[in-house]
């Protein structure tokens, strides 16, 4: 995917050359940042607003400042500048600068997964502890990447993360649920994982359609023999899982068409 050829710094889109952080800053040197990674369709972001109050609420986590954060008109700038008409990705890094948050963001084109939304994906348990910061996107996501990698060694399409106490958290970027018996479970946020933008958008579709859905702890065991099991996440929309480890699920099933009746908030 070819680098972007612009940024935006603050609300000013500006060229990528220009977005340069110093490798002494806490940002490079211990990760210290947070960020948002959103869906765009027809040049403009989607679900923005929810975006930008989770990337407050993670800043202010860390004990920072309050962070002045583009609009969707300066989004849609930089969409416009990168001629991103159909789907894309826009990420959003606020980073600790010395004494100043930097807020950066740029976009590029994402191509839809049609067929994992169409057939699923698979999926590989990987144990990684959910910590104090469970709940807040960080820009230290090595531990993901390599959860990530683990799974694609062993042939899976991404992890499935387990606590140390066996719980199931969430996919290494994506939230988990499950469907038993026209009920739906989730982990419960921010104790296990990230409370992901998707994740609530679903939470409220499904209760809209009358739907029972509850947070609560999920062992393995639970998922692994569920009616159905999806995944959700601000680019892939939803997706479900056709396997955990080697045993075969469902795949798509009837709660997942509902939601994509509902109309998925994702590119593409």
């Amino acid at each position: 995917m070819p680098s972007p050829r612009w940024v935006l710094s603050g609300r000013r889109v500006v060229g990528a050359g220009q977005a340069v952080v110093p490798v002494w800053s806490e940002a490079v040197r211990w990760g210290e940042g947070v960020f948002e990674t959103v869906g765009a369709d027809r040049g403009g972001p989607l679900l923005w607003p929810e975006h930008a109050e989770r990337l407050a609420a993670s800043a202010g986590a860390l004990g920072w400042p309050p962070v002045r954060l583009p609009d969707e008109a300066a989004l849609g700038r930089l969409l416009a500048r990168e001629k991103l008409t159909g789907p894309a990705a826009v990420r959003v890094v606020a980073l600790r600068v010395g004494d100043r948050i930097r807020v950066l963001a740029w976009a590029e084109a994402y191509r839809p997964p049609r067929r994992a939304r169409r057939d699923g994906i698979a999926l590989l348990p990987v144990t990684l502890a959910a910590g104090p910061h469970a709940g807040v996107k960080t820009t230290s996501h090595l531990l993901y990447r390599r959860a990530l990698a683990e799974a694609r060694h062993a042939g899976a399409d991404a992890a499935l993360l387990l606590d140390v106490d066996g719980v199931v958290r969430e996919g290494d970027h994506a939230n988990v649920f499950v469907g038993r018996g026209g009920r739906v479970a989730t982990p419960p946020a921010p104790a296990r994982c990230l409370p992901g933008v998707v994740r609530s958008w679903c939470l409220g579709a499904l209760a809209g359609r009358g739907v029972v859905a509850e947070e609560c702890e999920l062992g393995l065991e639970e998922v692994m023999t569920a009616d159905e099991v999806w995944m959700t996440s601000s680019l892939a929309g939803v997706v479900p899982v056709r396997a955990i480890g080697g045993r075969p699920l469902p795949g798509r099933g009837e709660l997942v068409r509902l939601l994509e009746r509902c109309g998925v908030p994702a590119p593409g």
